[in-house]
């Protein structure tokens, strides 16, 4: 289970090399307007404002979904800014509709629950607990809030706090 987990957001991740656009980034709630973008706020071990393109999909057969955001990043407090990612994915099920759902530890090994691991400058952190709220799931895109807890980094055991919008393109990635 962890390995489709990982495979799911190394998938996503491929995606990430296509330009950008982002939203007005100030409030963490904000769900940016324009599509295939994403704003977050990460605080702890490592702070930064992030933005960068979102994409969310899954193969449509009930194995899983996950939505996935790279990182153009906004240097915050003279810093020279970070690259990255942040997924939120699934192990089973397709495209959530409207409402709030927890993250979990993928340790914890629960079916059909969602995980979040953000790579962010050069550490990953494994979402501990949080919440993801989408607000609105279409055929096109999916829009929504999230806020997690990851801990990890260079010795195992920083902790951040991401919070942050997405609206991100729905998109299909296997072959029939």
């Amino acid at each position: 289970m962890k390995r489709s987990f990982l495979t799911l957001a190394a998938c996503f991740a491929l995606l990430l090399s296509l330009p950008a656009c982002d939203g007005d980034g100030s409030d963490p709630d904000d769900v940016p307007s324009a599509t295939a973008s994403f704003q977050a706020t990460v605080t702890g071990a490592v702070s930064d404002d992030m933005s960068g393109t979102a994409f969310s999909g899954g193969p449509g057969d009930g194995t899983g979904w996950g939505v996935v955001m790279g990182v153009v990043s906004i240097p915050k407090n003279g810093g020279s800014g970070v690259n990255g990612s942040i997924s939120i994915v699934r192990n089973q099920g397709d495209r959530p509709g409207e409402g709030t759902f927890s993250i979990y530890d993928p340790e914890s090994q629960q079916e059909n629950q969602f995980y979040a691991v953000a790579i962010i400058d050069g550490g990953v952190y494994s979402g501990t607990s949080g919440n993801l709220r989408i607000t609105s799931s279409g055929d096109s895109n999916v829009r929504g809030t999230f806020s997690f807890t990851g801990t990890g980094g260079a010795g195992g055991t920083s902790s951040v706090t991401v919070e942050g919008g997405f609206n991100a393109t729905n998109f299909s990635y296997f072959p029939d």
